[in-house]
């Protein structure tokens, strides 16, 4: 008596290896989505909404420009350093009456790097001229000041409008980055970790290397080796901020080592990106 043909041992195959892919599938955990480094996505609807390098949203105010356009505003109003000294003439120590701390606009300033960040464009100079007798700036004639970077599609016809360099979203960015230059320059990739500058007190923020561009002026970004780096360019600004940068790098790299002990099997790409949404549930 005759075996089966070649024919039904294809068709038993066939049967098997479909069987075989929908158990795997029905199995298999579900696929893990992450937030991308520059934004786009976070919106389904509209995938560019709150993207890096996209317009700022105005309110329901609209703009005040001088021509209704472009020109400066405001041509009326006080100096900006008059405003300043006054606002800040405070001779006394003065308490919050809720209890609130420094911290809450140490966390405040934080935060705003998270969403925004229009830099100077470096082509239409308006300096700010400093009063007599100002105490800080002395025998200096006025402060240095770039109106924003904007949209060159806008400001002719239609009322100019402001670029955001950075995500507009609460996602880290000004840890993790708003590119991907910048957020793998951060990365050790290796277990899921940031760089960091290790010391006996404890891991810093990494050095510059002359890599990455910090805070400057659009022609000469700040690429100086005693500055530290972080996903947002102005990290250095004042020391509380640097703190709560470093102490965000240290919870990413508890998170990335946790991740790792308890997954063996997982790459470093995963342990970073589930490391960073760990992480990130702190601010949000």
């Amino acid at each position: 008596m005759s075996g089966p043909g070649l024919g039904w041992y294809l068709k038993l195959f066939s049967v098997v290896m479909v069987f075989a892919i929908s158990v795997a599938h029905a199995w298999a955990p579900p696929a893990l989505e992450f937030r991308s480094i520059d934004g786009t996505g976070n919106n389904i609807a509209h995938p560019n909404w709150g993207a890096a390098g996209s317009r700022l949203i105005r309110g329901s105010s609209g703009s005040h420009y001088g021509d209704g356009i472009s020109s400066m505003g405001g041509a009326t109003r006080p100096s900006p350093r008059d405003v300043s000294n006054a606002l800040f003439d405070q001779r006394v120590p003065v308490f919050s009456t809720v209890g609130h701390s420094d911290y809450i606009w140490t966390w405040g300033q934080f935060l705003d790097h998270d969403l925004g960040l229009t830099p100077g464009a470096g082509t239409e100079l308006l300096p700010i001229p400093v009063p007599h007798g100002d105490r800080f700036f002395v025998n200096v004639p006025s402060i240095a000041f770039s109106r924003s970077l904007f949209d060159t599609a806008t400001g002719t016809t239609t009322p100019r409008e402001q670029m955001n360099l950075i995500t507009s979203y609460i996602d880290g960015s000004n840890v993790y980055g708003s590119d991907e230059q910048r957020a793998s320059w951060l990365r050790t990739h290796i277990g899921g970790r940031l760089k960091v500058t290790a010391t006996t007190e404890g891991d810093l923020l990494p050095y510059n290397d002359g890599a990455m561009p910090n805070a400057g002026t659009p022609e000469k970004p700040n690429l100086s080796p005693a500055l530290f780096v972080a996903g947002d360019v102005r990290a250095n600004e004042q020391p509380t901020l640097a703190a709560i940068h470093t102490l965000f790098v240290r919870e990413h790299n508890y998170q990335a080592d946790r991740i790792a002990r308890e997954n063996k099997n997982l790459r470093d790409e995963e342990i970073y990106q589930r490391a960073k949404s760990s992480s990130l549930k702190s601010s949000e």
